[in-house]
């Protein structure tokens, strides 16, 4: 193959193989559609200046020649497919490169609007310019202007310091906690002074504002030493929040402080209602249960709490101080009860004497009473019998009266039955024509039964018709699956027959032109196109050994040149990876070999290698590493300091052999 320099005839005729491959990995999945033959040539034009200048360059300014070249194509490619995002991401990249940050976002922003995808690479640029035009802009005053690339910072880095500080204390100078919420959950305490902010923003978040302004009234008013009002504006956040935890655990200290024990004692209790294991509500009921003097209750509450907090000294300390005053409690009722039950015994003897003398009396008394009792009774029975006679008499009477009313209810009986006769037959008629609506309305049911299958059918058929269309759409998205993976196959394939015997990887073999032109600006520069590698995976080649071969068919001179291969990544932002130009140096025609570890290469850990390679660059140096650039008036004067190397035809070979594989030969 022949290849002329950048502008020469050998990277026209070989474009059209590379520009589809190019613009894929420039747009990532969006460039899918198709992208017109002119722009994909302009973005060709457009990623070699690049990767030019990328080589050439210590310090990359957007006047500088080869960016210029670069940005021109650029925006030429933008111009000729305004709607794809493949000259969108080339500009934004471009621009990243040359410190033209706000370009280079609004770049960014047009390749999203136009469906690009963020990759990691993509990824990665875009959140330098965002957090560049963010600080930049923050730290400058212009805060409102940072929140979209402060914001694009944080999505894409959520932890990030600078972004999430900056956020958080413009919406809070906003008043607006809860939009600053979740940049100060991001900082999670890093920054100490933000950390009262971030706290409140959480009880706002929580409770709502009024409750948390009550709440932070009442802290300050607790700090300040005003302590009823300090109550009064915890009440206040519970009465607004009943769920306010903290606020009735600050209601209860205070109020415990001021000597309320009733209420503190009900705000305790409903923080364990709302925090069964809150250790220091446990305490302070335990605190309140020994002032009390409930030690038992006291204890149990202290021990609860202690279990829950080990390292609290105070409550291990207030623990052991109600277990003694128990202990104490204890042997002084035991002492009580020994001189209580010495009383009682001397009560009881004293009792028992009185009771053998009342025991006495109490017989006597008993004899008395019997006696009345005999004669009382006596007259009650004369009193009974009399009153049974009278008794007696007034139930015949009774009796003879009881028969008249049976009578006359056996009369009402009567006519009740005929009534329950006349209502029965109106029942069965009303039983009768109920029977018929019954018909009728079964009638009707199935009259609907049948309208139901119908109409079921009737849907079994529409699903039957759109399950046949979905089998036709998937049918069609499996032909379209399987040409894609018949293209990737493909692909593969190419990568395949780059593969060398042993394991190793042919990089190029290529024959390349050098010559001055007035059109192409720079002679030292020849790109050699590597189609195979594209799409290949080189991360397993990169602790190979690269063997390097030049074969010098046509020199104009024997003057001492360097040659130098690169291989350029298909991401603009990523310096090509170079050879050591000492490792190919010559002289006159001839062939010159050399070798460099593949990890050697300059720019070797800034490049995805399983990304593959869009290309490779051989650059011509001079002896002191400078590029074959000639000066301006040479092309138009024709006499020029590049006569004794150019045009100059060289051979290009670059094998990668795996370490301590033999070196299996040039093909």
């Amino acid at each position: 193959m022949l290849v002329r320099s950048r502008r020469g005839l050998g990277a026209r005729v070989t474009r059209a193989l590379v520009a589809v491959a190019v613009v894929a990995a420039l747009a990532g999945a969006a460039a899918a559609q198709a992208l017109p033959q002119p722009a994909a040539e302009a973005l060709r034009r457009g990623q070699q200046a690049a990767a030019e200048a990328l080589a050439t360059y210590a310090h990359h300014l957007p006047d500088s020649p080869l960016w210029t070249e670069a940005l021109d194509a650029g925006t030429e490619a933008a111009r000729i497919a305004p709607d794809h995002p493949a000259p969108r991401r080339f500009l934004a990249q471009a621009y990243l490169q040359v410190g033209w940050y706000a370009r280079s976002w609004s770049a960014w922003q047009a390749y999203l609007d136009r469906g690009g995808g963020v990759d990691a690479s993509a990824e990665r640029q875009l959140l330098e310019v965002a957090t560049w035009m963010g600080l930049n802009a923050y730290d400058a005053g212009r805060r409102e202007q940072a929140v979209p690339y402060l914001k694009t910072v944080v999505r894409y880095a959520p932890d990030d310091l600078r972004a999430n500080t900056r956020l958080a204390r413009l919406y809070l100078d906003r008043d607006e906690p809860l939009a600053a919420l979740p940049y100060l959950e991001a900082l999670d305490g890093r920054v100490p002074e933000l950390i009262p902010a971030l706290q409140r923003a959480r009880r706002i978040e929580r409770y709502g504002p009024e409750a948390a302004d009550a709440y932070t009234a009442a802290t300050e008013a607790r700090d300040a030493g005003s302590t009823e009002l300090a109550l009064a504006r915890f009440l206040q956040a519970t009465e607004l929040r009943p769920e306010f935890t903290d606020a009735w655990r600050g209601a209860a200290a205070t109020a415990e402080r001021l000597g309320r024990q009733d209420e503190a004692e009900a705000a305790y209790r409903q923080v364990l209602t709302l925090a069964p294991d809150d250790a220091d509500a446990l305490a302070g009921l335990g605190r309140i249960a020994l002032e009390r003097g409930a030690y038992e209750t006291a204890i149990a509450r202290f021990e609860r709490a202690a279990e829950l907090a080990p390292d609290r000294a105070e409550f291990t300390n207030a623990l052991a101080r109600s277990r003694e005053l128990f202990q104490d409690r204890t042997a002084a009722e035991e002492e009580q009860a020994r001189a209580q039950a010495e009383a009682a015994a001397r009560a009881e003897a004293a009792a028992q004497a009185a009771a053998q003398a009342a025991a006495q009396e109490a017989e006597q008394a008993a004899a008395e009473q019997a006696a009345a009792e005999q004669a009382e009774a006596e007259r009650q029975a004369a009193e009974r019998a009399a009153a049974e006679r009278a008794a007696a008499e007034a139930s015949q009477a009774e009796a003879a009266e009881a028969q008249d009313e049976a009578t006359t209810e056996q009369a009402a009986a009567d006519e009740a039955a005929a009534r329950e006769v006349a209502e029965a037959e109106r029942a069965a008629a009303e039983q009768a024509a109920a029977e018929q609506a019954a018909a009728e309305a079964a009638r009707q049911a199935e009259a609907e039964r049948a309208a139901a299958e119908r109409a079921a059918a009737e849907q079994a058929a529409a699903e039957q018709a759109a399950a046949e269309q979905a089998a036709a759409e998937q049918a069609a998205a499996d032909r379209a699956a399987a040409e894609r993976a018949a293209a990737e196959a493909e692909a593969r394939a190419r990568a395949a027959e780059a593969q060398a015997p042993g394991g190793s990887l042919l990089l190029v073999d290529a024959v390349a032109e050098h010559r001055l032109s007035a059109s192409g600006p720079s002679p030292a520069v020849a790109f050699l196109p590597v189609p195979a590698l594209a799409d290949a995976d080189l991360a397993g080649h990169t602790s190979d050994v690269i063997h390097l071969r030049v074969e010098v068919l046509d020199k104009p001179s024997d003057a001492p040149v360097l040659y130098q291969l690169c291989l350029v990544p298909t991401d603009i932002a990523v310096r090509p990876a170079c050879t050591d130009p000492a490792r190919l140096a010559f002289s006159g025609t001839g062939v010159y070999e050399g070798e460099q570890p593949w990890s050697g290469l300059a720019g070797f850990a800034g490049v995805d290698w399983q990304a593959g390679v869009d290309s490779v660059m051989a650059v011509l140096r001079r002896p002191d590493g400078a590029p074959l650039e000639p000066p301006p008036s040479d092309a138009e004067t024709g006499d020029s300091e590049v006569d004794p190397y150019l045009p100059m035809t060289v051979r290009i070979q670059a094998l990668a052999v795996p370490p301590g594989a033999p070196f299996p030969g040039w093909p």
